[in-house]
């Protein structure tokens, strides 16, 4: 009995502890999910298991490293830190965030989520760290600095809105119609919503705490600093010795990064195309070299035909995914519908307006308060489809509307189709021609058809789709360095090695509109529109 009493006491007394709490709060969170995340866990004698990381600043030990189980990587294992961010509502809101949107209406499989890709990438960011620090002593790398690569990794999409990279287009397009200038950016979000889960969850004390105790282990306000400026790959005022390491996660200079490594591997993966470049022997043949009086990463001469694969894998999941005509007409649909219901309907808890769009501008003003911040983060692909499809339509057109664009996506076989229809494609021209813009396109089209035939203007629909290898009309492996065996910190550029013609495209960009129309058409309006089409693609 006395034993039992003295054990209570303890008890009472160590979850009055601020860092005791937190680690309750993620035992308890972490069983609630039921290690839904792939983890391993830890089996006690007593046959159950520990799936908690405890974050309690008396132990003498760190807690261990946690490994997960990657479909795309495989066996995978993250630092205690990493973890510690894992285990917060903030990180945990990316399982419900779609990586690519509303493909899965057109590829099944694609419904991956921005977290297994957010592991991934603090997996290859490590990976690829520890593989320099290996091979090249003289660069020294701590411990701290990796761990602050796998952190970047692992938070550089924090800031995605719901249904990912449609998000933006969603709130470029509002800033259009309202005349404003966009403020926001995933990338800039990710920064402030890892400061905002560090300090809301009091991680910041633990990490400190384990900073004191295990130097390097630990996270300062300084390290988180610069985490950020891994994320937005940000050079500015980085020691020229050091600029290596804004390269792994968010390379500014050629977009060769881990961030896309994991991505080309996992969209495939997720819609069955296959991935042509192997991203293990560019790992293998990484070096760091100076050029031009800064430190960058070089791969060896033999690595060029990979490094093109890559960068045509891009190429291919924009013409193939992200771009397929019918994710044109979802996404165009879609955008529709939330342009209607925003800021017209109640949510479905009853709290006010939608305001989606402004929920987002507002995050993304550099004084954005922690309030913006947690209502940004409240939006996931659920909230906002359940927002519009449960709000009460009676009186409310524009609410009918919208609840109706969401319903033809899961309707499309009927007939009439409710779907949005796809008439054709243009390319863009940049030197003032028809193609040029939008609204040149659109009087174009409108002026070249019958009357007879002629749908409203605003039922035409005008997208533009930018498919490049990642830097426009320019090829950009040439901004990829490289060395040759024989020297091996000499940097190279593509030009000077030898380039097989056969992987070479024609062109880098193909940059053209996209033509939908909202209505069903009058009849007879397909064939002029394809006639109407096929002149403007001979003028360009």
């Amino acid at each position: 009995v006395q034993h039992f009493l003295t054990s209570v006491v303890l008890a009472i007394a160590t979850y009055n502890r601020p860092s005791a709490r937190t680690s309750l709060h993620l035992a308890t969170t972490r069983q609630a999910m039921g290690n839904t995340d792939g983890s391993e866990s830890r089996e006690r004698s007593d046959g159950t298991t520990d799936d908690t990381v405890t974050l309690d600043l008396r132990a003498e030990v760190l807690p261990p490293r946690k490994v997960f189980w990657d479909p795309v990587h495989g066996q995978i294992s993250l630092h205690p830190v990493s973890v510690a961010v894992i285990d917060t509502p903030e990180f945990q809101r990316l399982r419900h965030i779609r990586q690519l949107g509303h493909v899965a209406y057109l590829y099944p499989g694609a419904s991956n989520s921005r977290f297994e890709h957010s592991l991934g990438t603090a997996h290859l960011a490590r990976l690829l760290g520890s593989h320099l620090r290996d091979c090249q002593p003289e660069l020294k790398l701590s411990d701290k600095e990796l761990l602050c690569l796998e952190l970047a990794g692992l938070c550089h999409d924090l800031g995605h809105g719901p249904f990912s990279h449609f998000w933006e287009h969603f709130y470029r397009r509002g800033a259009r119609d309202r005349g404003l200038k966009p403020r926001w950016t995933h990338e800039a979000m990710s920064c402030k919503i890892l400061a905002h889960l560090i300090s809301v969850n009091g991680l910041d004390r633990t990490f400190n705490a384990w900073e004191a105790k295990w130097p390097g282990q630990g996270l300062t306000a300084d390290d988180v600093k610069f985490v950020q400026g891994l994320i937005l790959g940000d050079t500015n005022g980085v020691q020229a010795s050091r600029w290596f390491l804004f390269q792994v996660v968010n390379n500014r200079d050629s977009g060769l990064d881990v961030d896309k490594w994991d991505y080309y591997l996992r969209d495939c993966h997720a819609v069955g195309l296959a991935c042509g470049f192997q991203f293990q022997r560019l790992v293998g043949s990484a070096r760091v070299v100076e050029h031009e009086g800064f430190t960058r990463i070089a791969f060896r001469d033999k690595e060029l035909n990979n490094v093109y694969e890559m960068f045509r894998m891009r190429s291919t999941l924009h013409n193939n995914v992200y771009h397929h005509q019918m994710i044109s007409i979802f996404e165009a649909m879609i955008c529709d519908s939330l342009q209607l219901a925003d800021e017209k309907v109640a949510s479905a808890n009853g709290g006010g307006r939608l305001r989606l769009w402004w929920t987002t501008h507002e995050a993304g003003q550099p004084d954005a308060s922690p309030q913006q911040v947690e209502a940004f983060v409240a939006l996931t692909d659920a909230w906002v489809e359940l927002s519009v499809r449960r709000a009460d339509a009676k009186q409310q057109p524009e609410v009918l509307r919208a609840q109706q664009l969401w319903r033809a996506l899961e309707t499309r076989s009927r007939r009439p189709c409710p779907l949005y229809r796809f008439l054709g494609s243009v390319p863009k021209s940049d030197d003032g021609r028809v193609g040029s813009s939008e609204e040149t396109l659109r009087e174009a089209i409108m002026a070249a058809l019958p009357e007879d035939v002629k749908p409203k203007a605003e039922d035409l629909v005008v997208d533009l789709v930018n498919i490049h290898w990642g830097c426009g009309k320019d090829d950009p492996v040439k901004k990829v360095l490289f060395y040759r065996k024989a020297e091996p910190d000499r940097a190279l550029r593509a030009e000077q090695l030898h380039v097989q013609s056969s992987v070479l495209p024609s062109r880098f960009l193909d940059a053209r509109w996209h033509v939908l129309l909202r209505a069903p058409g009058k009849p007879g309006l397909d064939e002029h529109i394809g006639l109407c089409l096929k002149a403007l693609e001979i003028q360009e």
